[in-house]
């Protein structure tokens, strides 16, 4: 059914309008612009045409199958199409129109009344109060914003329209492809289980993001996610963590937000990566859609200037990454060509007045020692630096690697060339060491998983036998320690 929809042949778009301040305007305008080759139906019933396209008043009155229809009418005729589109057999619908549990308790009921509505006539719905969804593969661009990001295999569930609009436009100067992009808005009726399930399914999608402001059933959603997230990376932001953010959710898309401090272990505990800003969700998202997955929390540290490759390490300590001493042979290697006011020992500093060709032969070296992972690669730009060359060479060795490069060119214009670069090769690349080590952390996805108990213990059920000891009146304090590690259990040394 979602594939229908996310892939649709024939696209009516009700409320579609010759008034270029409207919102059913834009959708229809961005839907014509994107090359998107499927049926384009504009529907108002006072216009023959929007836009050259030959009009219809009702979507009952198109001839053939309708797939989808977005939806761009007030509030108060919302109802009727969804009416209409019962009698038509239109399966699948997008409700832009805004007006509804948002505002309070008439929109609560009115909400309420159109979910029942829908599921009478047969129509499923995202939104209500939402901006839209993309798919970039066939270019539709079914929203009020006119940023198509490049295809990709990036799957974006968002509860906050312009919170996803931000990420798009973030990612089409980094180059992040996406795969779709879908605002649940008030999330009345097709909700982000049903679409986790779908994406985590879907062979084009390879990392799965969602901004959420709530959980429709928080229990189904990690039980969901714990069967994905060992095929492929789920990535979470849950806003929601203080009384006046809480408050904000509720006038947003008035959603009811739980405590974000129980989300955080839940979803963890099901092997999600929780971002805990918006610039830590488009960081992971970068570095998984174009990095291999990090096999050990062993990474190498090569940087032209000590202080940022002091800075990177100091990070590893709010991660699950290590950087490891680097073999023997891997540090003679290093001897040859690294001066000695440099550093051969992790993290390696080739010195400020490095040529290209000496950052790059210590990056090389560095991704062939057993004990290192992968590579995080940190770059000033100081004199006699060629960040250009550094960062086409960086491109090179990707290819000739299987292990996860991230990059981080610290600077402004004078390391812009060189990110470009960086990006037209596919790799991920970050302002700052604090940054670009968050993003390698994520590469480990799936690797701190924890066991989760299906059924919980209750009554008199008995204890495994290798936990009883003769004459026992109680569990020996190792036990205990032995019993609860593996669901995940924190214990105070």
């Amino acid at each position: 059914m979602i594939k229908e929809w996310i892939e649709p042949k024939t696209v009516a778009v009700v409320g579609a309008s010759r008034d270029p301040k409207k919102l059913g305007a834009l959708v229809f305008k961005n839907l014509l612009q994107t090359g998107y080759a499927g049926r384009l139906i504009p529907v108002n019933p006072a216009a023959d045409e929007v836009m050259g396209h030959e009009a219809y008043s009702r979507v009952s009155k198109i001839p053939g199958k309708v797939d989808l229809a977005v939806i761009v009418v007030p509030a108060a005729a919302v109802a009727e199409v969804i009416r209409d589109l019962g009698k038509k057999k239109v399966a699948l619908a997008v409700i832009i129109s805004a007006g509804f549990k948002e505002v309070g308790e008439e929109g609560i009921k009115m909400e309420a009344d159109l979910v029942k509505l829908a599921r009478k006539v047969g129509v499923r719905f995202i939104g209500p109060n939402c901006l839209g969804f993309m798919n970039p593969l066939i270019g539709l661009n079914a929203t009020f914003s006119s940023t198509l990001p490049r295809p990709g295999t990036v799957s974006f569930i968002s509860q906050s329209g312009a919170m996803g609009v931000a990420t798009l436009d973030w990612a089409t100067e980094s180059r992040l492809g996406f795969r779709a992009f879908v605002s649940i808005g008030n999330n009345a009726d097709v909700d982000e289980i049903e679409l986790l399930e779908y994406f985590g399914q879907d062979p084009k999608t390879k990392v799965i993001l969602l901004y959420l402001e709530s959980f429709t059933n928080g229990r189904k959603f990690v039980e969901v996610a714990s069967r994905i997230t060992p095929l492929k990376p789920v990535v979470v932001v849950k806003a929601g963590r203080t009384y006046k953010s809480l408050q904000a959710i509720q006038t947003h898309t008035g959603s009811l937000a739980g405590s974000a401090e129980i989300a955080d272990q839940a979803l963890k505990q099901a092997g999600v990566l929780v971002a805990r800003t918006s610039e830590e969700l488009f960081d992971y998202a970068l570095s998984l859609s174009l990095a291999p997955r990090l096999k050990t929390p062993s990474v190498g540290i090569v940087t032209n200037a000590g202080g940022p490759g002091v800075l990177a390490v100091d990070e590893l300590r709010h991660t699950k990454l290590i950087a490891p001493e680097l073999h023997g042979t891997t540090v003679r290697n290093l001897r040859k060509f690294i001066p000695p006011a440099g550093s051969t020992h992790n993290p390696i500093d080739v010195l400020g007045d490095a040529p290209a060709s000496r950052f790059l032969r210590a990056a090389e070296t560095t991704l062939r020692d057993q004990n290192v992972g992968g590579l995080i690669a940190v770059v000033t730009p100081q004199t006699t630096t060629d960040v250009d060359a550094i960062a086409t060479g960086l491109g090179v060795l990707r290819r000739k690697t299987t292990k996860p490069i991230v990059t981080t060119l610290m600077g402004g214009d004078h390391v812009e060339f060189g990110r470009g670069i960086l990006h037209e090769n596919g790799m991920p690349e970050f302002a700052t060491p604090e940054r670009a080590v968050a993003a390698m952390n994520a590469l480990r996805w799936g690797a701190s998983k924890t066991r989760v108990l299906k059924q919980p213990l209750e009554g008199k059920q008995k204890l495994p036998h290798k936990f009883t000891r003769p004459g026992a009146q109680q569990l020996h304090p190792l036990d205990v320690h032995d019993l609860l590690k593996p669901y995940g259990f924190k214990i105070v040394p």
